[in-house]
């Protein structure tokens, strides 16, 4: 009876230790397994975005800066008078013809004489089409070149502007019922060109015979003064 007593107690005993053990197991197995709720994500997803490329076209074209048309040698036009030149100490003239051309028509420097307070000049306008002249009958005045915008500046190296006496010293059209016409024009200028300047630039906002709308604008021709030999 008593052998009966100890092995039932013995049974009790191992049928609790394996329920124990068994229990945190369980436990660790309720943990380790998720818990899902109705309309819960149960996972949060991190969006990482992809870098674009971008590349520049092989083909783009590069801006151009418009450049100024170079002054080149150029014979006097003829039917142009000579400036008297009264030879005196320090006395400059021009080294040499230049223009510049612009839409087929060209404005030239022919003569420069520079004097110790005065300075002598004569330039041409050539090859202006007839179709490109201003007709004071039948075009509109604020078509029109005229007064100290047709007058031609002189702009020293520093950028200081010379302007001409407010009058035409001289002046003529050639050529006038040809399909090209040719103009000459003398303008003087009192003022004294420092010694050291040898470098210059004509400036002529407009063309006096041709339509605003119609002749090239804003001409500038460099030139060079040397002094008498």
């Amino acid at each position: 009876m008593r052998q009966i007593f100890l092995v039932l107690i013995c049974c009790f005993s191992l049928t609790v230790m394996g329920a124990c053990s068994a229990a945190p197991a369980a436990a660790t197995n309720m943990e380790a397994t998720p818990t899902r709720e109705t309309g819960t994500t149960e996972s949060t997803l991190t969006a990482t975005s992809t870098p674009t490329l971008t590349s520049t076209p092989a083909n783009t074209p590069t801006a151009v800066t418009p450049t100024v048309p170079a002054a080149f040698p150029i014979a006097t036009m003829e039917n142009v008078p000579t400036l008297s030149a009264y030879q005196t100490y320090g006395m400059r003239l021009l080294e040499e013809p230049v223009g510049v051309t612009r839409a087929g028509i060209t404005v030239a420097v022919e003569q420069v004489n520079v004097y110790a307070n005065q300075v002598e000049l004569v330039y041409t306008v050539r090859n202006i089409p007839q179709d490109d002249l201003f007709d004071p009958m039948g075009d509109d005045n604020s078509l029109s070149c005229g007064g100290p915008d047709s007058y031609p500046n002189l702009i020293l190296p520093d950028g200081t502007v010379i302007f001409p006496e407010n009058y035409l010293l001289d002046g003529k059209a050639s050529d006038i019922f040809q399909p090209l016409v040719n103009s000459y024009l003398i303008h003087v200028y009192q003022t004294t060109i420092p010694d050291e300047i040898t470098d210059l630039t004509l400036a002529l906002h407009c063309l006096e015979l041709a339509r605003l709308d119609s002749a090239p604008l804003n001409w500038e021709v460099p030139f060079r003064i040397v002094g008498v030999k």
